[in-house]
């Protein structure tokens, strides 16, 4: 049995400008607080499916002394933020503003919001390669607006932690964690229900958490590796290069460091949103295994 428990990452905000230092992960922001570094502003992206971990990093940003204020393109009704953060929900963003780091933000309202650092946690998505590796099936989850791996018993394939909890509460991710090493020891247990899920060729993207802007043209990168603008993508779609494989080929969509780890699910979601196509006939791009094996021992921790 294989019990996958690659994690996930912050999806890059979709904003002009949306290369600029200062603009940080979540986890990386809190790890920064962690070692000391507290920035005197901070604005926090969020969104729904992502309400409660946003509210969580401006909370321990907030408790180490940033002033800090949460932006969101969806209305976060009923959330539960310290008296002290500020929140402006429901508005859409133009662009960072800055020139050699990031000093804020100016929303499509014309208001400007300043900030030494502008933390990305309107969406996440799983680490889908090394799941999909193993035979697993990719599948979009509607709730949280992302595509996870699809677990196979059958197979012997679980997914645990957040890579799995892509459809459930943000709390979730021990207990599924759980859960999936005790199926893979073949005992009965009752994991959370996955919610929201269908299937790749029938499924659209009716929302993308981190396209903030509500808009293709200008600066706004979809892929940082490759300096890829989201026109560009469209651009080369109209073009007719209508699967992620071709558009990969002629942008070089996830050809960089990351190997479209940060890149390959945003741009299909983008895709699906402009273009109104299923996600599955777009599609995701091959995922290829390491030109040099790697040792299963070397990626296990051992406590």
């Amino acid at each position: 049995a294989l019990v996958y428990a690659g994690g996930s990452v912050d999806a890059l905000p979709i904003f002009e400008q949306n290369d600029l230092p200062g603009i940080i992960a979540s986890d990386y922001a809190l790890r920064l607080v962690e070692h000391g570094y507290v920035p005197r502003r901070a604005v926090v992206l969020a969104s729904r499916s992502t309400a409660a971990w946003a509210s969580r990093v401006a909370s321990t940003l907030s408790s180490h002394g940033a002033e800090v204020v949460v932006v969101a393109r969806d209305r976060l009704r009923g959330l539960e933020l310290p008296p002290d953060v500020g929140l402006m929900d429901g508005v859409e963003v133009e662009r960072a503003i800055g020139r050699c780091r990031v000093r804020g933000l100016k929303l499509a309202t014309g208001e400007r919001v300043k900030a030494d650092m502008v933390v990305a946690a309107a969406a996440m998505h799983p680490l889908l390669h090394p799941a999909l590796q193993a035979g697993g099936r990719p599948v979009y989850c509607g709730d949280s607006g992302t595509i996870v791996p699809m677990p196979d018993p059958d197979k012997g394939l679980f997914i645990a932690g957040s890579a799995a909890a892509g459809c459930m509460d943000p709390g979730s991710s021990r207990i599924v964690g759980e859960a999936a090493a005790e199926a893979a020891m073949g005992r009965d247990t009752e994991a959370p229900a996955m919610r929201g899920i269908i299937s790749l060729d029938s499924a659209k993207a009716d929302r993308v958490a981190e396209w903030l802007s509500g808009k293709t043209g200008g600066l706004q990168f979809t892929c940082l590796c490759s300096d890829l603008l989201l026109e560009d993508l469209v651009y080369a779609y109209r073009q007719g290069y209508r699967c992620m494989e071709k558009l990969k080929r002629f942008t070089a969509l996830g050809t960089g460091i990351c190997q479209g780890k940060l890149c390959m699910i945003t741009a299909l979601l983008l895709l699906s949103a402009i273009t109104g196509e299923s996600l599955g006939s777009i599609g995701l791009f091959r995922q290829r295994a390491p030109a040099v094996p790697v040792e299963i021992g070397l990626l296990g921790v051992e406590e």
